[in-house]
């Protein structure tokens, strides 16, 4: 909110209880009351513009069919009305993405195959041998560590396979500039500073506009901690 914060919660409401009441507004009350509305009125311009850089693209001349169907591929999570776009695509990067893919894709059939399949070969044998289920019970930890670190590989390679090669990919098809969304924090000297990045921006972009920080008491800065915080401690 652009009016004071000091004395919005209070004199506002007074002159609101004022109306209520159907008692007339002193000079003072009805200048603080206009001056409310007008600021109200500006924040609220403010918010439909967005990030649009020109009026014609903000709220509602962005509700087109075509803008619909051009955000939907786009390698994002939370719609802006303008994003960072780049002039022309790099097609060796493409390239080089698509091979990292298909490099990718081979690799983990290689290790399904040779390190997975052959472990599910062994439980469907022993289930086909009538082996007592006590036995089975015997043999279970170490199945599961035959399958602890090709399971590893897999959700590794899976990681990089869809953060890493195909959105990239579909971001330089769509003219995509922004990148911060796939920084590698998870191997980042400063994973402390990137770590959450990604949920924290959701939740400040989503849930911020739509709380009333003056009722619940609450300044913008403890709500973005604990916005990140919340994000911490729900990572795996």
């Amino acid at each position: 909110m652009s009016p004071d914060l000091n004395f919005f919660p209070t004199d506002v409401d007074n002159m609101i209880n004022v109306i209520d009441t159907s008692q007339t507004l002193c000079r003072e009350q009805v200048s603080q009351f206009e001056s409310a509305i007008i600021d109200e009125l500006a924040s609220l311009a403010d918010e439909l513009q967005g990030t649009a850089s020109d009026p014609s693209r903000a709220y509602p001349h962005n509700l087109t069919f075509i803008g619909h169907y051009q955000w939907l591929p786009l390698p994002t999570v939370v719609y802006e009305l303008e994003y960072p776009r780049l002039n022309k695509i790099k097609w060796s990067y493409v390239a080089e993405k698509v091979a990292a893919m298909i490099g990718i894709i081979f690799v983990m059939i290689q290790v399904s195959q040779y390190y997975i399949y052959p472990v599910v070969l062994v439980t469907i044998e022993m289930r086909e041998n009538g082996m007592p289920l006590i036995a089975r019970f015997r043999e279970f930890p170490w199945l599961l560590g035959d399958l602890l670190f090709p399971f590893m590989m897999e959700y590794l390679l899976t990681w990089y396979l869809i953060w890493e090669t195909v959105l990239n990919i579909l971001a330089e098809l769509t003219y995509f500039a922004d990148r911060h969304f796939y920084d590698a924090w998870w191997n980042s000297g400063k994973q402390h500073l990137r770590v959450g990045r990604p949920e924290a921006f959701d939740l400040l972009h989503f849930q911020y506009p739509g709380i009333n920080l003056h009722e619940t008491g609450i300044d913008q800065c403890t709500y973005s901690f604990s916005a990140m915080f919340t994000t911490v401690l729900s990572r795996p």
